[in-house]
């Protein structure tokens, strides 16, 4: 009898075990997925200020001089993109939304400023350029 109560539960049993694993998944009870941006100055000047935002965590980076990189580490909690921020002179200060990530992968990514408000957004090889 034991038996035949098991092979009747036995389908409940492995789909509620699979439905829960997908929701404490997505808690974050398993561990979080990261992405990585590298920050990387392609401009003539030094920026300041720079600030990016992701899940309302910030990373600053005081100055980053011509040609330098600075890398920026997030965890993964659910879809969302890149707040970024940044002064180029005095009176030039730039706000732009960028790229994107989802829950379940790890990201790599590159930001790279261009001068003039201009930034490229890299991951897997290709490139977006805003604004």
């Amino acid at each position: 009898m034991g038996k035949w109560k098991l092979f009747l539960w036995g389908p409940a049993i492995i789909f509620l075990g699979i439905l829960g694993m997908a929701f404490f998944g997505q808690l974050g009870w398993f561990g979080y997925n990261e992405t990585s941006l590298k920050i990387t100055n392609l401009t003539p000047i030094d920026l300041t200020e720079i600030k990016v935002v992701l899940y309302e965590k910030p990373c600053e980076v005081k100055r980053l001089s011509s040609g330098e990189n600075a890398v920026c580490s997030f965890m993964i909690k659910a879809d969302s993109h890149y707040k970024i921020s940044w002064r180029e002179s005095i009176t030039d200060i730039y706000l732009e939304e960028a790229g994107y990530v989802t829950h379940g992968f790890d990201f790599r990514h590159e930001l790279q400023f261009m001068g003039n408000g201009k930034v490229n957004f890299k991951i897997d090889g290709s490139t977006s350029t805003y604004p």
